[in-house]
């Protein structure tokens, strides 16, 4: 056997080497990305709808004027 025929000894485990070098260097799932945005415009739209049906009241649209 020559030289460089054993490994070096391992300061981490295998597991931590892979988990460190996931998250590194792995990019991430564009359609993961694409699905959160998508869930974020819809949350918006439903804040927006709460709002304007806060300030409906019995059908009719409050203004700042009959406060």
């Amino acid at each position: 056997m020559g030289k460089g025929s054993s490994p070096r000894p391992f300061s981490v485990s295998q597991e931590q080497f892979g988990n460190n070098f996931d998250a590194i260097f792995r990019k991430p799932n564009p359609k993961v990305k694409e699905d959160a945005q998508h869930e974020d415009e819809e949350f918006e739209l439903i804040n927006k709808r709460k709002e304007i049906n806060e300030r409906t009241l019995d059908g009719k649209v409050q203004t700042q004027d009959n406060k």
